[in-house]
Formats: structure tokens, sequence, C-alpha cells
């Protein structure tokens, strides 16, 4: 059965799409207005920025996301906060669950950290219980192996059914 994931791969396979991955300090240039948008993804206007909030989902996201989002904005691109507190809060409790390899005590670090209240970022909640965090080659084999349509954080799905999908049928031609 084939995941999710590489079900939508086939579907747009006549579009290209890109992750550009922007962390931390590293968006500073853009809110400070000192690196252009266009110089950084040259193209169309197709663009989604995704951002993590970087505080308690009860919280507002942090300022430095609000300063993010707004400075895309300003400059007419697409911009979404996350709703939890980072990306990681979104994969699967398959894929964290296998990347401990079978260490029972670090699988139920996992499911204490996923059913957790995020007010600590992952990382360092990770940390603290010894965690492995699946990063690189080994994060996108095991989204591959366990991202499916059933498990799909349902924030994520709006952003693919309510944006990418309808962007899309417009680059396709398709109504």
């Amino acid at each position: 059965m084939k995941t999710f994931l590489t079900a939508e791969i086939n579907r747009w396979k006549d579009v290209a799409t890109a992750v550009v991955q922007y962390a931390g300090d590293a968006a500073a240039g853009i809110i400070a207005g000192t690196i252009s948008v266009e110089n950084l993804v040259p193209g169309s206007g197709f663009r989604l920025w995704v951002r993590d909030r970087d505080s308690s989902p009860k919280k507002k996201p942090a300022a430095a996301s609000t300063k993010f989002k707004n400075a895309l904005e300003k400059n007419n691109e697409n911009c979404h906060i996350l709703k939890k507190r980072e990306i990681e809060f979104y994969f699967p409790e398959e894929v964290h669950i296998e990347a401990q390899q079978g260490d029972s005590r670090k699988e139920e670090a996992v499911r204490a950290i996923m059913n957790g209240d995020q007010s600590a970022k992952f990382r360092d909640l990770a940390t603290a219980s010894n965690y492995t965090t699946a990063q690189g080659i080994n994060l996108r084999n095991l989204l591959r192996k366990h991202l499916r349509r059933d498990n799909l954080d349902p924030e994520i799905c709006m952003l693919v059914e309510e944006i990418l999908i309808p962007w899309r049928k417009e680059i396709l031609g398709v109504l």
C-alpha cells in the first residue's frame, strides 16, 4: 500500500516543489528587510512559507514568528504560522517511535512528549529524555514509511487542500 506522501508525489509529478529551510535567526534578514525574498526563491508567486510558532499553543506565536510572517506578507507572500509549537509535533508518532530503535524507555519518552502540553521546545524535551531525534535522510525515510492520509495532522491537510492543491490546478490549467 502506498503511503499518502508517495501518492501525493505521484499526483504532483508535473509540478516542481521545493522546501527551503530558514530556522531560527536565519530569517532575521527577511524580517529586517536586508534580504529580498526574490533573491532567495526566484520564480512565480506560488510559495507557502511555514513557520514554527516557537511558543506554547496556549500562547501567541513568538514575536520573531509574527515579525517573519508580517515581513513576508508585506511582500505579498503566503505565510502560515503553525498552531503547534514546532514541526516535530506534526510527525506521526510512529516516526518518533521507530527512531528509538526498540528502546522501550525512549519510546515512552516519545509518547510523553507527543501527548504533552508543548510548554517546552521539542528538542529540549528530547534531549532531556535522551530521545533520538530523526533527522536528514533518516527522517525522510521514516516519513516516507509512516506518513499516511489518515495520520496527517488536520492543519497540514488544510494547507494541502486549501492552498497547494488549488495552486497545482492553477499551474496545470485544471478546472
